[in-house]
């Protein structure tokens, strides 16, 4: 629940333009709205900027959020950024930027989404966003953001049109991500930034807003919003629709195979193979690294053609001649066609025979 206390702050506004914030009394959850996020999951995640430009209409808010996500880790990470509206909030657009430029999402079933943002996350694409409902309740809308890929040099730009239903208060939470200022704008006037701790809510007092409809009288983008049958994905255009089928080695699979890609036919091609990847692991074991052991999971996706797709080498054994070497190797293998893409993990374990 978001109810909590501010110091007074006062804003220096013209004589003629209302004072937004101004927080003197508890925010009583009937009279107030709210935008808050979660915690990322990542303490080397961070949300280091915030801008929310509200438009008031008689009924209802617009609201265009702009953030950005950044990290101080190497390579690149997912982040999973948890967001809370208020129950009948709609997002109607979204559009990340990783560093490659914006990607608008479109709308798609909730698990055609979640399983075309894990194919581009599986094979290294730019930009895949995917914002999902995780779960409603009778004042909340708890929302999931998942961004891919975020780096230490680029990060994360991501913008939200969001419709909000019309209250007194509107409260900004940036809950455990320690902001220190966020930029607010009402009715397209850039306030003052308001006097408040990091991690502090910011209250803005909506009052009784004009009493008009040009310009915000149609959604952003109708009717493609968040709700519990449309999650919205930003990334290109996906090539295919549906599942990818999951083929996993030395473990339960997820989904099995299409005819002629089963889990038989996959291990004969990786058997014959076989000497080549272990050729991998022995060239540097025994040439300057004895202490060389570990598991490395070859995780490949296999096209429609029978082609290899991508390759990532997963596992303990991060060796960088290693998995060099192996993903070479695994790029060069074919397949019988199918009629669907196939995802593999296979794991290998290396050690020297003593």
């Amino acid at each position: 629940m978001l109810v909590g206390w501010l110091g007074l702050v006062i804003v220096t506004t013209p004589a003629h333009a209302e004072s937004f914030v101004d927080v003197r009394a508890p925010v009583e959850p009937s009279e107030a709205a709210s935008l808050a996020f979660g915690d990322p999951g990542d303490p080397l995640v961070t949300l280091d900027a915030l801008d929310v430009a509200l438009e008031r209409s008689s009924d209802r808010v617009l609201a265009e959020v702009r953030f950005r996500v950044t990290t101080s880790g190497l390579g690149r990470r997912e982040v999973v950024l948890p967001i809370v509206l208020p129950h009948g909030a709609q997002v109607h657009a979204m559009t990340v930027d990783t560093g490659d430029g914006r990607s608008r999402a479109h709308a798609m079933a909730p698990e055609d989404a979640r399983d075309v943002y894990q194919h581009f996350v599986t094979t290294r694409l730019r930009d895949p966003g995917l914002l999902e409902l995780r779960r409603s309740d009778d004042r909340d809308d708890h929302l999931q953001l998942h961004l891919y890929p975020v780096t230490r040099e680029a990060g994360a730009k991501v913008e939200l049109s969001i419709e909000l239903p019309r209250t007194e208060r509107f409260v900004i939470d940036p809950g455990p991500n320690a902001l220190r200022a966020i930029d607010l704008a009402i009715d397209g006037k850039w306030l003052a930034h308001p006097a408040r701790a990091p991690g502090e809510p910011l209250v803005v007092a909506l009052g009784r807003g004009p009493d008009r409809h040009d310009g915000i009288g149609e959604p952003v983008m109708p009717p493609l919003h968040v709700d519990t049958a449309t999650s919205l994905f930003a990334g290109p255009p996906p090539a295919r629709p549906g599942a990818v089928p999951t083929v996993t080695f030395n473990g339960a699979p997820r989904r099995d195979g299409p005819p002629g890609l089963d889990k038989r036919t996959i291990h004969a091609v990786v058997k014959v193979h076989l000497p080549q990847l272990t050729e991998c692991f022995v060239h540097e074991a025994q040439y300057g690294k004895p202490a060389l052991a570990g598991k490395a999971i070859l995780h490949f996706m296999i096209s429609k053609t029978g082609a290899i797709g991508s390759v990532v080498v997963e596992g303990e054994l991060q060796d960088e001649a290693v998995t060099w070497c192996l993903r070479t190797e695994v790029l060069r293998w074919a397949f019988y066609p199918a009629d669907a893409n196939v995802e593999v993990f296979y794991p290998l374990d290396f050690k020297l025979a003593s």
